[in-house]
C-alpha cells in the first residue's frame, strides 16, 4: 500500500482462454479483497478450480477445457492490470 492511509485492495483474477476457444476478450475468474495497512505489502491466494478452465459447450451440454495456453491476468479491475502471466493445462 503506498498510499497514507490502510485500505482495502480487491485483486481481481481474469483468464483470457487459447485462440480458437471463442470466450470474451477477459473472463473474471476469481477475486480477493485484501486490508492492507499503509506502507506494507500482502499477498493473495486465488483458488482456480477446473471449471474455471473450462467452457459450456451448449452442443454437447458439457464443460470443456480448451487446449492451449492460457493467459492470466491480475490487477484492480480489468483495465487496470498490474501482473500478467501464462499457464498450459496439463
Amino acid at each position: 500500500n503506498t498510499g497514507g492511509n490502510d485500505g482495502n485492495e480487491v485483486s481481481q483474477v481474469y483468464f483470457c482462454f487459447p485462440p480458437g476457444a471463442n470466450p470474451p476478450p477477459k473472463l473474471l475468474r476469481g477475486f480477493d479483497r485484501t486490508f492492507i495497512k499503509k506502507g506494507k505489502k500482502a499477498s493473495i491466494t486465488v483458488a482456480v478450480r477446473e471449471k474455471d478452465i473450462s467452457i459450456w459447450n451448449v452442443v454437447t451440454q458439457k464443460w470443456e477445457e480448451p487446449k492451449g495456453t492460457f493467459q492470466v491476468f491480475v490487477g484492480s479491475s480489468s483495465r487496470e492490470i498490474h501482473l500478467i502471466g501464462s499457464f498450459t493445462p496439463s
